[in-house]
């Protein structure tokens, strides 16, 4: 489970990163990483949402390492940042996850076969560590 819990961590931390990057007006891979809407618009949210995200992000990465040395009530922890990840990798069923309706953009390629399958996987790493630690 160690070896799991430092996968998760190490992506959700590199994932994190790339946010802040973002956030501090960083341009790799921003145009692929912003939904577009049905009009063609691209959603473009701002530097402190964009960091807020990454917080996050980080914070389920230590949360993975932290809680992989076991605890009553770990699997509590466990399964509620499971659920949200597996949550975001379903979608809004328009813009993100896997039952978007909108499919004509760069992010909605790459949402379909690398953030959200990414994010699924995430969420069942969640899923499997709760397991461990009940």
């Amino acid at each position: 489970m160690l070896i799991l819990a430092l996968l998760t961590a190490a992506l959700l931390g590199a994932a994190s990163l790339l946010h802040i990057y973002w956030a501090s007006g960083g341009a790799w891979g921003i145009t692929s990483a912003l939904p577009v809407t049905a009009a063609g618009d691209r959603l473009n949210p701002p530097a402190a949402l964009t960091l807020l995200v990454a917080v996050i992000l980080m914070a389920l990465a230590v949360l993975a390492l932290v809680l992989v040395s076991g605890g009553v009530a770990d699997w509590v922890r466990y399964t509620a940042c499971a659920v949200a990840l597996v949550g975001r990798a379903i979608g809004d069923f328009r813009y993100v996850g896997l039952f978007k309706r909108v499919y004509n953009s760069p992010f909605a390629y790459r949402d379909t076969r690398l953030f959200s399958p990414m994010i699924l996987a995430l969420g069942i790493s969640f899923f499997v560590l709760a397991a461990q630690s009940s």
